[in-house]
């Protein structure tokens, strides 16, 4: 059950909080990947219980046990081998160097994974850029064209205040910190006085989740879940000036803002005024709709196995996770495409199916490939087709 610190909103305090859904035990991290099935299976698994804020509108899961959380190298969250993400990146930081005139300055990446977003940056401006995230596997330097990269296997913490200069950014790493508030607050008072110090952060679209009632993009890694305009309040509470937030990747599947530091280095606004907001109608009907998706994919998988169809699903990332989990899908579904190599021979937490390249689809010829992200969907039948394997798809 959460805490009585976990009942109380970690943006406003506040304690008049409402529940929108309960969802139990699921693996604490969807990219921490597993050698083996046995080990797989045995994944530490955690609840969600997602709570709304009357007060500040923030959502989040309740039932957090930070101490769960272990990033740590092998935990392999990479798009960088997709081409819609690769793309996406490319064109992101062209916009950031225009926008914060990023050419021979200093770069923080804070989780920057496997840095693909930071060597774009620092190849594109020349630019000196370090990169620090647990799951970093090696600490090196390298030269990426007029530029360099430093990479730094630890968590993010005061200790690394030096490399807090012109520019900085993170990437589907803050709504993975159960006190965003107080992070925000300790990266300001780093910044100190350099107001020209750009920010950039990105985050998944809570509104784009519930409105479309997402039922597989909850995992537990993530703690809050944000829409542009709650993003850009907090920041803005923790003395920021937001220069422009919105959405962004894919028919708007995440929210961005773009900052730069406040003049006051004070914390002392309030959040979104006195008045009580109802609790949206989207997050009303959300874990209906939840437990209805979840039962119907249920008959629609089992009647597939029934007629004799051999699935196999693609795509192994959070959605893929999720789906696979709350499926209870390992005796339906043996096996998940992954493209990202690093991924491949491993098992997914949890549910342990066995990751495998696309080329394998040629050797289990599978009657079904069920498309975890539909974002991908059009490079995924590209690839089938170009394999020579002729089946049915049905995205989730």
């Amino acid at each position: 059950m959460p805490s009585k610190s976990q009942l109380q909103c970690p943006i406003c305090q506040s304690p008049d909080v409402s529940n929108v859904i309960e969802i139990e035990k699921l693996p604490v991290e969807v990219s921490d990947l597993y050698a083996s099935y046995d080990e797989a299976l045995a994944a530490v698994r955690g609840e969600i219980s997602l709570g709304f804020c009357h007060h500040c509108t923030f959502v989040f899961n309740q039932a957090y046990e930070t101490e769960k959380i272990q990033f740590k190298p092998g935990y392999e969250a990479s798009l960088a081998h997709t081409r819609t993400f690769r793309q996406y990146i490319d064109d992101l930081s062209q916009r950031l160097i225009a926008n914060f005139e990023l050419r021979n300055k200093s770069v923080l990446d804070i989780g920057c994974g496997d840095g693909y977003l930071l060597k774009e940056l620092c190849r594109r401006g020349a630019n000196r850029g370090v990169g620090i995230d647990p799951t970093i596997k090696q600490e090196k330097t390298e030269q990426v064209g007029n530029g360099s990269v430093q990479f730094i296997s630890k968590y993010f913490s005061a200790k690394y205040q030096s490399f807090v200069k012109d520019f900085i950014c993170s990437i589907s790493v803050f709504e993975t910190m159960p006190d965003p508030r107080q992070f925000l607050t300790d990266l300001r008072k780093m910044i100190g006085s350099n107001q020209q110090t750009g920010v950039y952060f990105e985050v998944p679209n809570a509104s784009y989740m519930f409105e479309r009632q997402a039922t597989w993009s909850i995992y537990y890694e993530q703690f809050g879940h944000y829409t542009a305009q709650s993003l850009a309040s907090l920041f803005r509470l923790c003395d920021f000036e937001v220069l422009d937030c919105g959405t962004c990747y894919e028919d708007g599947q995440y929210v961005f803002v773009e900052a730069r530091p406040g003049a006051s280095e004070a914390n002392g606004q309030q959040v979104n005024g006195s008045d009580r907001h109802d609790l949206p109608s989207p997050l009303k009907d959300f874990a209906r709709v939840h437990k209805m998706n979840v039962s119907a994919w249920k008959v629609q998988l089992q009647q597939m196995h029934s007629d004799g169809d051999r699935i196999m699903a693609w795509g192994s990332g959070g959605k893929g996770s999720s789906f696979l989990n709350l499926l209870d899908t390992r005796d339906l579904i043996p096996y998940v495409v992954d493209i990202n190599p690093e991924r491949q021979g491993k098992h997914i937490a949890g549910s342990a199916q066995e990751i495998v390249p696309p080329e394998y689809c040629a050797t289990f010829k599978p009657d079904v490939i069920v498309i975890t992200n539909p974002i991908y969907e059009r490079e995924i039948k590209k690839q089938v087709y170009e394999l020579g394997v002729k089946c049915r798809f049905v995205s989730i």
